[in-house]
């Protein structure tokens, strides 16, 4: 025997079932959109810089030097720096957590140009004229009338998943365009080297087909992109195989070179540097003939481009690390010095006018021989510096979050 039914009751229980349902519904949109957001946004949102309000003075004279002392540098070390290279007439604190490298500002809108997670460009009395900072983890290269913000998703590799350029002008620092690289259906991009206002990399497709060595600048993007035929492998592998570097009139692309490579042309390639014609070219016979036993007879050979200038390019090859091992980091780039050189590596001397190879002593650094003398000079004074520029206003030290110049 059944009891009566209360239809109010049954709508009330429909009622909940209906209110229940979309809130359920809802809930699971409102997730979608914020989980969509999250993992599928695109990286140049992490590219916008934070610029700076208005110019940072420097300290000059006598407590310029004392904080130069108190940041570690022994004032007997400091003396003997002044009477090699000018007395410290000025320091300043910059807006960066970690400045990591030096490099030339375009004549008349300052004296130096300072990169790392950020970039500053200080005028010839050290005040910081403009800077740009970032809230996420974001790596500045480069120097001369543009610099680069990227978004570096591997050092191993030099996976660069956005990029955006910093224009330094009279009027401080400008963001143009930003390419994200990681978009569905763009090319990867894995960065080689950074100057001049100019950035190299290689662009692959997620399987490592298609290759290009892409020059770009701030006004017009991509430069050139000429197409070089790799080995085949990932495109991790690509990025981390290949290794290049821009001179003054030559850009230079060295890869590893292996028994298992399914091609032998291409071990080291000169591109013009205006227009990326290949000038010429050696397959890896060619430079294992260059090296000494045993490495000529190495199973997998690295290649790696030290410093291109005007006649002549540095290279360093050595034995590649085990095929179970994790990636080396770059020894030279503009990702910093990521591990010391291998203590087996032999450096070799390239003639750009034809690709002669001979052997060197020492490798030289990406920055040229200038430099290298002037940061082994302040290494044996017994400064500790991050970086040192020499410049027409005087002699720039880095240290630490401190720049502080000499002379001028």
């Amino acid at each position: 025997m059944s009891g009566a039914v209360d239809p109010a009751a049954e709508a009330r229980a429909d009622r909940r079932v209906v209110l229940t349902a979309l809130t359920v519904m809802v809930a699971l949109v409102l997730f979608g959109v914020g989980f969509a957001s999250l993992f599928a946004a695109t990286n140049c949102r992490r590219l916008e810089p934070d610029l700076l309000a208005a110019p940072q003075p420097a300290t000059v004279g006598a407590a310029a030097r004392d904080l130069l002392v108190a940041a570690g540098a022994p004032p007997a070390a400091v003396d003997t720096v002044e009477a090699r290279h000018g007395t410290v007439t000025a320091a300043v604190r910059l807006p960066l957590r970690a400045p990591l490298r030096l490099g030339p500002a375009p004549v008349g809108v300052g004296s130096v140009v300072v990169t790392g997670d950020g970039a500053a460009v200080v005028a010839a009395d050290a005040t910081v004229v403009a800077a740009a900072s970032f809230r996420d983890d974001v790596t500045v290269v480069g120097d001369g009338v543009a610099v680069y913000a990227l978004v570096v998703g591997n050092t191993r590799t030099g996976q660069v998943d956005a990029l955006r350029p910093l224009v330094l002008g009279a009027d401080g620092l400008e963001g143009g365009a930003c390419v994200d690289t990681s978009a569905v259906g763009s090319p990867l991009a894995f960065l080689h080297d950074a100057r001049e206002g100019q950035l190299l990399g290689l662009r692959t497709d997620e399987d490592g087909s298609e290759a290009v060595l892409e020059l770009r600048d701030h006004v017009r993007g991509r430069v050139w992109a000429p197409a070089v035929t790799q080995p085949r492998a990932p495109a991790g592998l690509q990025g981390s195989r290949t290794s290049g570097a821009l001179g003054p009139d030559v850009a230079l692309l060295a890869r590893r070179i292996a028994d298992t490579d399914d091609v032998d042309a291409g071990a080291l390639r000169a591109f013009g540097r205006t227009d990326g014609t290949l000038r010429w070219e050696l397959d890896a016979a060619t430079v294992r003939a260059a090296l000494p036993a045993p490495l000529a007879t190495a199973d997998a050979v690295r290649l790696e481009v030290t410093h291109v200038g005007a006649d002549r390019a540095r290279l360093v090859a050595f034995p590649d690390v085990a095929p179970d091992a994790p990636l080396p980091r770059p020894t030279f780039g503009p990702l910093g010095d990521l591990q010391p050189l291998d203590r087996r590596a032999v450096t070799l001397d390239v003639a750009l006018a034809d690709g002669a190879l001979t052997r060197a002593e020492d490798a030289v650094g990406r920055d040229g021989p200038a430099r290298d003398t002037l940061r082994a000079d302040l290494a044996t004074a017994g400064v500790p510096v991050d970086d040192a520029l020499p410049t027409a206003d005087g002699t720039w030290l880095l240290v630490g979050d401190l720049l502080v110049r000499l002379g001028g």
